[in-house]
């Protein structure tokens, strides 16, 4: 990994740069799963879709997001199914919601 400590930047993002919550994230907003959203590059298919850095993605085409490998694990798998419409829930600021996520 860089020296900066941020993992490489990778293609099947949707346009985000995530990392797994911690231990004490998890617990303070009682959350078993999730990854914290900390960037949305312009443009994207994220963006377009209103996630915004600082959300927790929970679930992505109905698939539990446990961390950042396996967030990443899945948008590769989604980029190379052609699949063109996929929900993904959302947690911000108390509250749970599913934004709908066009890939391009």
């Amino acid at each position: 990994a860089a020296a900066s400590g941020q993992p490489p930047p990778r293609e099947a993002s949707f346009g985000l740069v995530v990392r797994s919550l911690s231990a004490s994230e998890r617990t303070s907003q009682n959350l078993s799963a999730g990854v914290l959203v900390e960037d949305v590059q312009p443009g994207s298919a994220a963006e377009r879709a209103g996630i915004r850095p600082g959300d927790v993605i929970l679930a992505i085409d109905g698939r539990s997001v446990k961390n950042q490998g396996e967030f990443y694990k899945i948008a590769g798998e989604l980029k190379s199914s052609k699949k063109e419409v996929v929900l993904v829930q959302i947690y911000r600021q108390g509250r749970r919601f599913f934004v709908t996520l066009y890939l391009e």
